[in-house]
């Protein structure tokens, strides 16, 4: 692949990684507007966020071996057509519970956005070139977390807050594009085509419970037996997922993999940076 054909991949999997990042914190500007049109209260409208939170958080693991198995390309173009069309929804909704809906929708989408775009970016470019794109990823994260909040008072300030929703529409389509027409399909060819069932829901209820529990702690009181249900939950949830990819034989995460400085680091960033 020649510099050029590099470049455009590169911008066209960004466009859609910084979409995806920055619909974490674009929303929160605009929550109290967003409360005077559903004529609601900030407990409810809380949900518009925390709705697309939960459902990244839920299924980030999954989403990442999904797309080792069955092609990176395919899904996250399907990542991006879905986020492009809840967005559109999300922009169009006139209740609180459809919005929260498609919100629900989005963060399903994002998170096979995110987690695809880094290993999709590392087939386009040499080995020796991978610590440099590394550090670029880590500059768009966090320029993505940082401007969302500008955006959002920007778009709410001079438009409506309906169009923060509509902004991902012409990116999400430009990346659809630039993605379907540069990018080369890739796999992980040590992964089967066998789905660990019983690892994906574990990983799922281990995931959700944290996040809920983190979610709802301040309300709750991080003490109360609400929450430490929660995370109780949460921890038995992952000591069986532990066991099972142990014992099964063809395991959603090999647990090997974290004998790997880098890998093990870079879990722990990303996901930090999806409950933040």
């Amino acid at each position: 692949m020649n510099k050029k054909y590099q470049i455009i991949s590169f911008a066209a999997i960004i466009l859609g990684f910084f979409m995806a990042l920055l619909d974490t914190t674009v929303v929160n500007i605009t929550l109290p507007k967003m409360t005077e049109y559903f004529n609601t209260t900030m407990n409810h409208i809380s949900w518009v966020v925390n709705a697309y939170n939960l459902a990244t958080a839920v299924i980030l693991v999954t989403a990442s071996r999904l797309s080792d198995q069955f092609g990176r390309k395919k899904l996250f173009i399907a990542g991006v057509v879905l986020f492009t069309i809840s967005s559109l929804l999300c922009g169009i909704s006139n209740s609180l519970q459809a919005l929260i809906i498609f919100r629900t929708l989005q963060g399903i989408a994002a998170a096979f956005v995110v987690t695809i775009a880094m290993p999709l970016s590392t087939e386009i470019f040499p080995p020796e070139k991978r610590r440099t794109i590394m550090a670029l990823w880590g500059a768009f994260s966090g320029l993505a977390a940082a401007s969302g909040p500008s955006i959002g008072g920007i778009v709410t300030q001079f438009f409506n807050w309906r169009c923060i929703f509509f902004i991902n529409i012409p990116i999400g389509c430009i990346c659809i594009i630039l993605t379907m027409k540069f990018i080369k399909e890739s796999y992980d060819p040590t992964a089967s085509k066998n789905i660990d069932f019983w690892g994906i829901v574990t990983i799922s209820i281990a995931m959700f419970c944290l996040t809920f529990a983190l979610m709802k702690s301040n309300e709750k009181g991080w003490a109360s037996s609400f929450i430490l249900s929660f995370f109780a939950v949460s921890a038995i949830a992952l000591i069986l997922f532990v066991i099972i990819e142990l014992k099964v034989k063809e395991p959603m995460v090999p647990l090997s993999l974290f004998k790997s400085l880098p890998f093990t680091n870079g879990s722990i960033t990303l996901f930090y940076s999806d409950l933040a």
